[in-house]
């Protein structure tokens, strides 16, 4: 599945081994597979299959229906059979049964095993009529991530190799003898490219590969997908004129997520912060300032630490904000790790809850003081994980770039995180009251001339009016 705008504009592509074998694998379906008769799965352009009206379809027509038994899913792995028995002792086990594996694994599982399979299926010759290549984010060669440094798509992306190697080595091989990485890597890229997520009547939910389904690209949905006791469906939800491509949403939302699974931006990626680097930020401040007095910032430090750690409300990469100021989850965050012992008790004890950000800041105490110089720090230590490179260079960098490809996508990236996390810095300096500040580095950042600014804190941490001097 891809993001595809224009099915006229589609120059006719060569026919490849990939092309032919779809060809072969349409031609066979059984007869309880129930394709509209004027839809069409042609390439629109190399590597991007779609789905098209060769006439008109009125709404409310069916274009697909896929049974159950033709899906790929996470319960299928428990029919997968035993691997004959080792040839010595010493040979490796598996390192887990196939129950105590992910939802998601156990249909990369289902599908490299159908895949390498020598016996004939229906299901083997759908993996054999998947693409042999994909866009998502995993197959991104080491010099294009490289430009996402800094941002927090970078860390994972270094360590995917060895990774994904020991998950085929220890989970995917021992279950599957006859499987190579190769197989394996396919199919984890097609489940994260074109499995669908949803309830199904057992209440298992997805991943699910749905053949024919899984060809429809993203865009302004015409259809959706639905599910009832036989199987997987779709209907035209308007009427769909001839040569027009049928498409549907893969999701709401956007920004990494698509990037991650799919290979495309669709909307802004805001800068994020894990959670350990919050906790650094706030616990420096805190013991910069010291314990005791009217308000114990370090009181009960480790109880904050360790519910702060463990709290499903917030991600472990906190988004700091949209690129026009701060989120809440970011300041919730520094509010968990900087309120009083009691206070703490009151607002995270026994319904801990995402604050709003405007309950916190704006109200000129010295908790505002306390999570803004947190936002402050996180901006600089974010800010320096970055390429040196200013605005201004990231923006003749991108001209450079073919349109839509990674390179502009990574470049893109990082300009969408860096214009987050400055619109969070100016949004504190405005509530600090240094909005002529604010100004004048937004206008510098504009002009590419911040590369050596330097800001002066108050080592010595001392409040004055209840404001906690930053500069």
């Amino acid at each position: 599945m891809s993001s595809h705008d224009d099915v006229s504009s589609a120059a006719a592509p060569e026919e490849n081994d990939d092309d032919a074998t779809f060809k072969s694998f349409l031609s066979s379906l059984p007869d309880d597979i129930i394709v509209h008769p004027s839809l069409t799965f042609p390439l629109l352009s190399p590597n991007n299959r779609g789905c098209v009206a060769s006439a008109s379809i009125k709404s409310g027509e069916l274009l697909l229906r896929i049974p159950h038994k033709y899906v790929v899913g996470p319960s299928d792995a428990s029919s997968i059979p035993p691997p004959p028995p080792p040839p010595s002792p010493s040979s490796t086990p598996p390192s887990a049964p196939i129950s105590s594996l992910s939802n998601f694994m156990k249909t990369v599982l289902t599908l490299t095993h159908h895949s390498s399979s020598p016996t004939p299926t229906f299901k083997s010759s759908y993996t054999s009529a998947l693409p042999s290549t994909y866009s998502t984010l995993l197959t991104w060669p080491p010099s294009t991530v490289s430009l996402l440094l800094g941002s927090h798509l970078h860390p994972p992306l270094l360590s995917q190799s060895s990774t994904y190697t020991s998950t085929y080595t220890t989970h995917i091989s021992p279950h599957l003898p006859l499987s190579t990485y190769p197989d394996f890597f396919k199919s984890l890229n097609a489940v994260l490219s074109r499995g669908f997520t949803t309830e199904k009547d057992n209440g298992v939910e997805g991943p699910f590969m749905i053949p024919l389904i899984d060809v429809l690209n993203h865009g302004e949905a015409s259809t959706t997908l639905k599910t009832d006791s036989s199987g997987f469906y779709m209907e035209a939800e308007r009427d769909l004129e001839a040569k027009e491509e049928v498409t549907h949403r893969y999701m709401e939302g956007g920004g990494d997520e698509f990037l991650r699974s799919y290979g495309f931006l669709e909307g802004e990626v805001g800068g994020r912060v894990g959670k350990e680097v919050v906790v650094e930020v706030c616990g420096r401040l805190l013991w910069r300032f010291g314990g005791g007095g009217e308000w114990d910032v370090r009181g009960g430090w480790e109880r904050k630490v360790e519910f702060f750690r463990g709290w499903g409300g917030l991600e472990e990469e906190i988004v700091v904000g949209d690129g026009k100021g701060v989120s809440d989850e970011i300041v919730t965050a520094c509010c968990c790790l900087v309120l009083e012992e009691e206070a703490f008790e009151d607002v995270f004890g026994e319904e801990p809850a995402i604050l709003e950000k405007d309950a916190v800041l704006g109200g000129g105490d010295f908790l505002e003081s306390l999570v803004c110089a947190c936002l402050i720090d996180i901006y600089e230590t974010r800010i320096k994980q970055y390429g040196p490179t200013t605005w201004r260079e990231d923006e003749e960098a991108m001209k450079t770039c073919e349109a839509g490809s990674r390179k502009e996508t990574a470049i893109k990236v990082v300009m969408q995180e860096k214009k987050s996390f400055e619109a969070m810095k100016v949004s504190v300096l405005k509530i600090l009251g240094q909005e002529e500040k604010a100004e004048e580095e937004t206008a510098e950042e504009d002009d590419g001339g911040n590369e050596d600014k330097e800001e002066e804190r108050n080592e010595g941490g001392e409040a004055k009016s209840k404001k906690i001097k930053l500069w």
